[in-house]
């Protein structure tokens, strides 16, 4: 959800850079578009790609009110988010909420063993 509303804002954004330009112009912001990636962080596989290299925040908030960050909002906090973790692929604000988001990773983890049985 977050990867869709912060792509939309960088083609809004595009758009009004290139609102006032003429038509020949205005071919190059579909070019510019189509360089835009719906992810925020890149997969494995594109980790080097130009597109994640140029990357910038938009101007958007989240439920909380709390600005985006280039990679949009930190998976453990909601703050704004300007690094990700290289080894789950999300969206990170800090070394501690990084540390903690693989912490509960570890956690569930090691609990896929047990069973939960709910009576009703």
């Amino acid at each position: 959800m977050d990867d869709v509303c912060i792509y939309d804002e960088r083609v809004k954004e595009l758009e009004k850079e290139y609102e006032n330009k003429d038509d020949n112009e205005k071919i190059q912001l579909r070019e510019e578009i189509a360089k835009l990636s719906l992810q925020s962080v890149p997969p494995r596989s594109e980790t080097n790609d130009s597109k994640y290299k140029s990357l910038k925040a938009v101007s958007l908030e989240n439920e909380s009110g709390e600005p985006a960050g280039i990679m949009g909002w930190c998976f453990v906090c909601r703050g704004p988010a300007n690094l990700y973790c290289k080894d789950t692929r999300v969206p990170v604000c800090s070394v501690e909420c990084k540390t903690r988001h693989l912490d509960e990773l570890r956690k569930i983890s090691n609990n896929k063993g047990a069973t939960n049985v709910l009576f009703f």
